[in-house]
Order: C-alpha cells, then sequence, then structure tokens
C-alpha cells in the first residue's frame, strides 16, 4: 500500500519530496512518467492520493494523468504543484484536488494533504 503516489519528471526534486513525505510516516510510491504511474493506479494497488507536478515535460500533463486515472478510480484525491501561481487558464479544481505552488513548504504540503484526508497509513491523527 502507499500513501502517496509521487509523480516527478525531475529526479533531484522527486527525492527532495519524497524524503519530506516519508519523514512525516507517509509510505511513497514513486513515479518518474506519466505512464508508470498510470501503470501503479490501474493495477489496482490501494493509494491515498497521486501527487503530481502538472509539467512533466513531453506527452501528458498532471492534469491528464489524474484524469485518465479516474476512468478506474473514481475517487481519487490529486494535490498539484507547478512553478506558477495557479493552475492554467479554464482548469479548476474539483473537491478532491488541491495546488501548490513551487517552492513549497513540507508545512504547505502536509496541510494540504490533511485537507484531502490523507494522512500517514491513512488514519488521522
Amino acid at each position: 500500500m502507499c500513501d502517496v503516489l509521487l509523480l516527478e519528471d525531475h529526479p533531484e526534486v522527486l527525492d527532495l519530496v519524497q524524503a519530506a513525505l516519508e519523514l512525516r510516516g507517509f509510505t511513497v510510491q514513486v513515479c518518474g512518467t506519466a505512464e508508470a504511474a498510470l501503470a501503479y493506479l490501474r493495477s489496482g494497488a490501494p493509494c491515498q492520493v497521486i501527487l503530481s507536478d502538472i509539467d512533466l515535460g513531453r506527452g501528458m500533463d498532471g492534469f491528464a494523468v489524474v484524469d485518465e486515472a479516474r476512468r478506474a478510480r473514481p475517487g481519487l484525491r490529486a494535490l498539484y504543484y507547478s512553478g506558477h501561481a495557479r493552475p492554467p487558464a479554464g482548469r479548476g479544481l474539483g473537491e478532491n484536488e488541491r495546488f501548490l505552488e513551487k517552492p513549497f513548504s513540507r508545512l504547505a504540503l502536509f496541510e494540504l494533504l490533511a485537507e484531502l484526508g490523507v494522512w500517514p497509513g491513512g488514519a488521522a491523527p
């Protein structure tokens, strides 16, 4: 089981975010590509939330990955992050979605995960 599926195409960012999450007690499944994230989610493996960079380079962006994943997992929670101040024009956030501007603090990350009801091990404190 993973608490957080982390989708990030830059290894240095992935390592930093993964370390912060694991120090807080979250179990993390890391994926460096949209395809790897979708394969993991389609496998039926448990996951509380997908934490995804919006800009993943070539191919699908973070929004498209979540939209595709929700075909099989409609209630999937998502926390997106980007170096842009807000999501792109025309893309609103749903009830199970939050947005975090880079650079972000660990505290801001953990607060938004808590807003989504995501806790280490799946249990609220």
